[in-house]
């Protein structure tokens, strides 16, 4: 049998568990490949833009280091939306 990269140990692991981890560090890897461009890397993981944004806003929102790439949105008329003129 071949090597696993998590270790079931004594009491087992959650499947959940390890798959958020190798969620995170791909969107990670992506994020590097990408020069932190939302759209190349949601385009490299095989997803929208929109659900990677989504994945992300959640990290950032349960302060996880995953957060660190999210982006506030700007909307037009918020206060940090740039102004014209």
């Amino acid at each position: 049998m071949s090597r696993l990269p998590w270790d079931f140990g004594r009491e087992g692991t959650r499947l959940d568990t390890v798959l958020a981890e190798i969620e995170r560090q791909m969107i990670e890897h992506a994020f590097v490949l990408a020069g932190e461009n939302t759209t190349r890397a949601a385009r490299l993981l095989g997803i929208h833009r929109t659900t990677l944004a989504e994945k992300l806003r959640r990290a950032h929102r349960r302060n996880e280091p995953l957060g660190r790439f999210c982006h506030p949105v700007r909307r037009k008329g918020s206060p940090t939306a740039p102004t014209d003129g």
